[in-house]
């Protein structure tokens, strides 16, 4: 059975990446997201606690108000503004983190911030850690080295423990610290593309993700046009 991360917390609003794969409460991939502490409200049917039933209410609520303050401060406060207003916002509130799947290998924010490489590439990546505090206010921002990239490896869209799956988007294998760079959508779209490719090679091969030589994938993922530095270059 694969096994699935939990977050260190929730963190709403950001740039999230879309999650592609398991998205079905109760499957055995997916492990309840909630901390050990806040489980033992949930057993013999007792209800979850008001602060929790309200979290994404709460969320939406909070982010207006901000958005009111924002606005009020620019018109007031910042020469230029006094005429502006508010064109048009967010519809709802986004979640930045959400569960990971624990695959083949797991991204660390290491491998980021050294821009590490991987012979089974297939997928770049440069945006910054960029961890916004789950527990309260404050930032985390740690750039990638300028000039680099760090690679998405195969393994990390193969989830441990099953055959014939693929994850890709914001939930493939990595730490918390890593999913803060590689949720955005530009990196969703590159570990999409090649989850698609090797999807169907593993089709046409007839073998599963892992009995799949990831040369294939990437000289498939070259051909459609991919942008992909390999060892071979």
């Amino acid at each position: 059975m694969a096994r699935c991360a939990r977050p260190v917390g929730p963190d709403r609003g950001g740039q999230g990446g879309g999650r592609a794969a398991v998205a079905a409460r109760g499957h055995p991939l997916l492990r309840d997201a909630a901390p050990a502490g806040d489980r033992r409200q949930q057993h013999a049917g007792q209800p979850r606690p008001r602060q929790q039933r309200l979290g994404p209410q709460r969320a939406e609520y909070t982010a207006r108000r901000q958005l009111a303050q924002i606005d009020r401060f620019l018109r007031t406060r910042v020469p230029g503004f006094e005429e502006s207003y508010v064109v048009q916002s967010g519809t709802h509130v986004g979640v930045r983190e959400s569960r990971r799947v624990l695959g083949d290998y797991r991204l660390t924010g290491h491998d980021i911030l050294a821009a590490r490489t991987f012979p089974d590439v297939v997928a770049h990546g440069a945006y910054p850690v960029d961890i916004h505090n789950p527990r309260g206010s404050g930032t985390v921002l740690k750039r990638v080295p300028q000039g680099s990239f760090y690679d998405i490896p195969l393994r990390c869209l193969v989830p441990r423990d099953t055959e014939r799956l693929l994850v890709a988007g914001r939930c493939i294998s990595g730490t918390h610290v890593a999913h803060s760079s590689y949720r955005v959508m530009p990196i969703a779209m590159a570990t999409g593309h090649a989850a698609g490719v090797c999807a169907a090679l593993t089709v046409r091969h007839g073998r599963g993700p892992r009995g799949l030589p990831y040369r294939l994938v990437q000289r498939e993922l070259l051909r459609q046009g991919a942008r992909l530095r390999t060892s071979a270059d």
